[in-house]
């Protein structure tokens, strides 16, 4: 992993809005074309009511339900087709979304190796550090042998983490 992470996160970012616009967009359309097809309804209702009010004659009602059923069928193929595009752009939308989450999770996977590189790069110097004081200390003593037997031992927390490859207690 490398900096291209960054990259690739961005990306995979602009590809989910933009996917995401779109299913807003689509979802505008579905929601309009439902609109007319509720008020192309309600004009139906309406010349039932009027006929039945006798305020409409049942040839001018009876070309005015066809040219408005008309209108709905055209209408509900449209809705169709608005609801399948849709259902298209939400899985754009549900596959680009998990894309960013696996970016985001490359971001951090990359951020935290180099972390743990900088982190180690830091445990190597406080070793060396430690080392070169533990030479110091031995010079100090004015001890002509090898041995830091009597000079220094580490605590119990550096000996535990040492010996059994687990946390220290700090």
């Amino acid at each position: 992993m490398n900096e291209n992470a960054y990259e690739q996160s961005v990306l995979a970012e602009r590809e989910h809005k933009a996917a995401s616009q779109a299913l807003s967009v689509i979802t505008g359309e579905v929601l309009a074309i439902e609109q007319r097809i509720s008020e192309k309804s309600a004009a139906r209702a309406q010349v039932v009511a009027d006929v039945r009010a006798g305020n409409l004659e049942e040839p001018t009602a009876a070309l005015r339900l066809a040219i408005l059923d008309e209108d709905v069928r055209d209408l509900q193929g449209l809705a169709s087709e608005a609801k399948s595009r849709a259902s298209a752009a939400g899985v754009l939308v549900e596959q680009t979304g998990r894309v960013v989450r696996a970016a985001a999770a490359a971001v951090a996977a990359y951020e935290r190796g180099v972390t743990a590189q900088a982190l180690d790069r830091q445990i190597l110097d406080l070793e060396t550090k430690l080392l070169r004081a533990l030479v110091e200390r031995y010079r100090a003593s004015g001890k002509r042998d090898d041995s830091l037997w009597n000079l220094w031992s580490p605590s119990e927390a550096l000996r535990g983490a040492v010996s059994s490859y687990r946390l220290p207690q700090i």
